[in-house]
Parts: structure tokens; C-alpha cells; sequence
């Protein structure tokens, strides 16, 4: 017997593959996006403290322009350019 209403052909379409597919991508997005920043926000501290040397600061300072050169960058790649906002 096939499905009379739109409700009953959605719930009888199988999965497919690229619905799987995409699923999984989805699925390690969130992953990602989730682990990456809690993982930085950990191991910058200890980066900091090896990098820390007697004499001078400039390898931490080093690491934390390159860091705010890279989070610049990905803005600028996601958002494309930046623009006034007019009131």
C-alpha cells in the first residue's frame, strides 16, 4: 500500500546515502567547532608557560600575535570584508 498523505511519504523515505553523508559532516562540524576553542583556551597557558624563557618574552608574544593573526583571518575568509554598519 503507498502513503496517501505528504506526511506518510516523508516518513516512508528511506536514508540515503547522501543524506547520511551529510549527516556525518553535521556531525563533525559540531564536533570541531565544540573541542577545538575548549581545547586552545586549555593549552595556551602551558604553551605559554614552555615558551617563557629568563632572558625574554618575545616567543610568547610571538604565539599570541599569530594567534590573533589567524582568528583575523578566519573572520576575514568567513565574513568576507568588513563594513560600516549605518543607524
Amino acid at each position: 500500500m503507498l502513503p496517501e498523505t505528504f506526511a506518510e511519504k516523508a516518513s516512508f523515505v528511506p536514508p540515503s546515502r547522501k543524506r547520511l553523508f551529510i549527516m556525518v559532516l553535521l556531525l563533525i562540524t559540531v564536533a570541531i567547532n565544540y573541542l577545538v576553542p575548549s581545547n586552545l583556551l586549555i593549552a595556551t597557558p602551558i604553551v605559554m608557560g614552555s615558551l617563557v624563557s629568563d632572558d625574554s618574552l618575545v616567543p610568547v608574544i610571538t604565539y599570541i600575535a599569530v594567534l590573533a593573526l589567524i582568528g583575523a583571518l578566519s573572520d576575514l575568509f568567513l565574513f568576507g570584508k568588513f563594513k560600516w554598519m549605518e543607524m
